[in-house]
């Protein structure tokens, strides 16, 4: 009976655990299907907007961006946002994730857009996807 009693207790305390949607410290977002972020709230890559990077081997002023809309799923809405993926718009990228991600206590470290962009190469939307870097908060 004391075996079943402590049994009934883990079940219960696992039930009401907080369910971690980060995977050792990287979240992966595509095109293929919506990824959960929190209890209620799923993202995905919708449409490349453009893509502007430095295709990898050649040497270029600027890095570029990747804009793209990002599908906000929610239980009953669903929105799209337009980002503006580059290292000028990191502060403000990683401020409107952080809102909906949950994140326990980890802060968004990196977000990187795959694959890298290689010259005289196209890349389809359904190979796009944002690689999201955490690490615990200090």
């Amino acid at each position: 009976m004391k075996k079943l009693m402590i049994i009934a207790t883990l079940i219960l305390v696992s039930c009401n655990s907080v369910k971690d949607f980060t995977k050792d410290g990287i979240l992966e977002i595509s095109s293929q299907k919506k990824v959960q972020v929190s209890e209620t709230t799923f993202l995905k890559i919708e449409k490349i907007v453009s893509d502007s990077r430095c295709p990898k081997g050649v040497a270029c002023v600027r890095a570029g961006e990747v804009k793209l809309i990002l599908g906000v799923y929610d239980e009953t809405d669903h929105s799209e946002v337009l980002l503006t993926l580059d290292p000028l718009n990191f502060e403000t990228n990683k401020k409107f994730l952080e809102s909906r991600i949950k994140l326990n206590d980890q802060t968004i470290s990196a977000i990187h857009v795959y694959p890298e962009k290689v010259a005289g190469q196209t890349i389809v939307l359904k190979d796009y996807w944002l690689k999201i870097i955490l690490e615990k908060k200090n």
